[in-house]
């Protein structure tokens, strides 16, 4: 059957499991790239400095949901967005910047109130993006490039959804998927309550929650799903952008729904998204010393008492097989659910609610384990020393280990030589062990957050919290069922799903219980031992306020850092070609013949990859040649089979090449093929033409002239000989 056909037939199944009774809205979907600089720049996630960038496995992408409540222009007109990103997490100043140019282009339909960023949390994109300190240590300040392409990015996808609105309804549904996560912390899940614990089969969620979208002749449009899993099965020795096992999962759904369509673009887009995964390990083998293959100490994740040979891994063979079978697995379960015929249809109001909070100081009423009540309150932010152990997902350092309630006296000099922690900050956070009070160090800004957005969305009777951080399973049970609870109080029965590392990244957020046992997840609870009691309770106050049309204000205002970035990143200075070739020049050629299964590369002379993004583009082409003699496009750098592979040859004479291979999928049709690479160079005059341009500027600023543009990158492409690729029916004949 054709691809179109599978489409056809899987549209015709969505109809006959559409709701009877639906309620209709403007809905509109768009999806852009946000990937950013592809080459020696660290990522983001595992705060290991070793893990640069090369190139690219699959591209990263910003899909957004509009859902409007006036069908036909009429009623209160709200407008609600969720936006996914693949990326680590969100940044406050990112979404700042888009509600600053959204506004600009669209007045007030769009703006921080009614916009919810969500993160994948892959640990696989470049990072930069995040406006404090402590975010910035290992991958040397702030990296304007990404910065500018997430923004750019998301403002795009938004810009398209909103040009696509159009009337369309939603159903919801959902089902277990039980082979696809693991607790990476289960002796912390074990001082949670006995009674608590019993009313659980597993200690990780395993349920998926789907939101189906349909246009309002019943085509499909979109999903978006929630699922707890960490983006961790590409480890810390990746260096390729990825989406990690979400986007992989996301890229294989809307391509069958597209018919084949190239990443990136196609009309349905469908979003993988993050819920309460911070203990929720992808690594199902669990966590083994990797150099005996026996059980690592389940307290401390330590071999021999260290952590850097505890590390969990599978369920594949390595890292991208682990990647794949993860985003297999939750495309399975989606696929399951969007073409289930037991649909229940949204209906009910669009609605939002969002503010700023000072996380530093909020005054809760909290429920001691001998059952008294006490008044209590958050601290000012502060990591724990079993911070700096890692996770059996990416292991730390040193002599940390997980669960230290005590520290040491060693690593209590060093952090005194950059800050002491108050008395009472320390009493704040006990039992947890200050390594940093990164809520005392205000040079050369601040190195955490203390105001965080807190956030609900409304589509119909789906609620979805927007978690500014990542929430344990247990923690996100607690938020979840208080927030439906509140609803039910008012006579309304609500679907609840916890959108993770929304709008600002916070850290984590264990229950009181986890705390006391510091591990990671605990000691990386940062606003004290009734962070999630406070999170819990404000989350209660929002629901209560979206019921009773009460708007809310902001206890204060997120500072704007944004010109007080530092940058410790090198430029790219120059590119050269060496002596006797081009930029494009091909040096190695795939085989003239080759085979399904098999893989081909090719290698070019290139300049740096970070000279320009290739946003929306692509670093190389895979094109075959059609029956006319034209050719055409069938994969891109985004592309699952593809890997694009940046090495620098010389270092002082600036030269570089790349690397193109193509896996060859086992259904590719046969014919001919050729490998395209396009990129940038930066020429060695173009360092006097940046230093002419920002003099030029100077002056035409001081005369009221316009700025100065001159071109200091340029465009190359080059291609490979054609090569065949063989009937199936000859792969076998000569056994390959």
């Amino acid at each position: 059957m054709s691809r179109l056909g599978m489409v056809l037939l899987l549209t015709l199944a969505c109809r006959l499991g559409s709701a009877q009774d639906r309620q209709l809205y403007r809905i509109g979907t768009g999806i852009a790239d946000i990937t950013g600089p592809a080459a020696e720049i660290i990522m983001m996630g595992y705060a290991n400095m070793a893990m640069v960038n090369h190139g690219i496995h699959i591209r990263l992408y910003s899909r957004a949901y509009i859902v409007c409540d006036d069908v036909n222009y009429r009623g209160s007109g709200k407008c609600s967005v969720f936006v996914n990103l693949d990326c680590g997490m969100t940044a406050q100043i990112v979404k700042m910047e888009v509600a600053k140019r959204l506004k600009a282009e669209f007045g007030d339909i769009y703006g921080a109130e009614n916009i919810l960023l969500s993160a994948t949390h892959t640990h696989s994109g470049p990072a930069g993006f995040l406006e404090y300190v402590l975010f910035q240590i290992t991958n040397l300040g702030w990296i304007q490039e990404t910065f500018d392409a997430q923004v750019a990015g998301i403002v795009e996808s938004i810009r398209r959804a909103h040009n696509n609105l159009s009337p369309g309804y939603m159903t919801w549904t959902r089902g277990d998927l039980l082979d696809a996560n693991i607790n990476r912390s289960p002796t912390a899940y074990l001082y949670n309550p006995q009674e608590e614990r019993d009313k659980y089969e597993y200690d990780t969620d395993k349920e998926m929650f789907l939101l189906k979208i349909f246009n309002a002749d019943d085509s499909p449009k979109g999903l978006i799903n929630w699922f707890a899993v960490h983006g961790t099965s590409m480890n810390n020795t990746n260096q390729y952008i990825s989406g990690d096992n979400k986007g992989y999962a996301e890229q294989m759904f809307e391509s069958m729904m597209n018919g084949g369509a190239l990443p990136g673009t196609g009309p349905f887009v469908a979003a993988f998204g993050s819920s309460n995964l911070g203990d929720v390990s992808p690594n199902t083998r669990g966590a083994k010393c990797i150099d005996t293959g026996l059980p690592c100490d389940a307290d401390t994740s330590t071999c021999g008492g260290r952590v850097e040979t505890c590390i969990a891994s599978g369920p594949g063979n390595n890292m991208v097989e682990s990647t794949q079978i993860i985003g297999h697995k939750q495309y399975d379960m989606a696929h399951g659910l969007f073409f289930d015929k037991s649909n229940h249809g949204v209906s009910g109001p669009v609605d939002h609610i969002h503010q700023y909070i000072d996380m530093s100081n909020q005054h809760v009423t909290f429920q001691m384990p001998e059952g008294n009540w006490v008044k209590v309150k958050t601290c000012k932010p502060a990591m724990g020393f079993s911070f700096a152990a890692g996770t059996t997902d990416g292991p730390g350092a040193f002599d940390f280990t997980q669960s230290d309630t005590s520290g040491n006296l060693f690593w209590d000099a060093i952090r005194n030589m950059i800050k002491k922690p108050s008395e009472e900050l320390k009493q704040c956070h006990h039992p947890k062990p200050i390594l940093l009070p990164t809520g005392e160090i205000g040079f050369p800004y601040d190195w955490q957050p203390s105001v965080v957005p807190v956030q609900l969305l409304r589509f119909g009777d789906v609620i979805i919290i927007g978690m500014p951080g990542e929430l344990t399973t247990m923690a996100g049970r607690r938020i979840r069922d208080a927030v439906a609870a509140t609803f039910a109080e008012a006579g309304e029965t609500v679907q609840v799903a916890i959108a993770g590392l929304s709008n600002t990244y916070s850290d984590y957020v264990t229950t009181f219980e986890e705390y006391h046992k510091q591990r990671y997840e605990g000691a990386s609870t940062v606003y004290g031992p009734h962070t999630h009691q406070a999170y819990l309770q404000k989350f209660q106050e929002l629901a209560s306020k979206m019921i009773q049309g009460t708007p809310v204000s902001d206890e204060a205002q997120p500072p704007d850092m944004l010109s007080r970035q530092m940058s410790f990143v090198p430029p790219v200075i120059f590119d050269a070609a060496p002596l006797g070739q081009s930029f494009g020049d091909v040096t190695q050629q795939p085989p003239a013949n080759a085979f399904p299964g098999q893989s081909v590369a090719a290698k070019f002379i290139s300049g740096h990859p970070r000279n320009n993004p290739m946003t929306g583009k692509s670093f190389l082409e895979v094109l075959k040649q059609q029956q006319d003699g034209s050719w055409g496009v069938v994969a891109t750098d985004a592309s699952w089979e593809t890997f694009f592979k940046w090495t620098r040859t010389n270092s002082v004479l600036g030269h570089s090449e790349v690397t193109c291979t193509w896996n060859i999928p086992a259904d590719v049709d046969p014919g001919t093929y050729k490998i395209r690479h396009m990129g940038y160079h930066k020429p060695a005059l173009s360092f006097l033409r940046r230093v002419a341009q920002k003099v030029g500027n100077f002056f035409a600023n001081m005369m009221g002239m316009k700025p100065i543009r001159l071109q200091t990158t340029v465009y190359y492409e080059g291609e490979t000989s054609p090569f065949e690729i063989a009937e199936p029916w000859l792969v076998l004949r000569s056994g390959k």
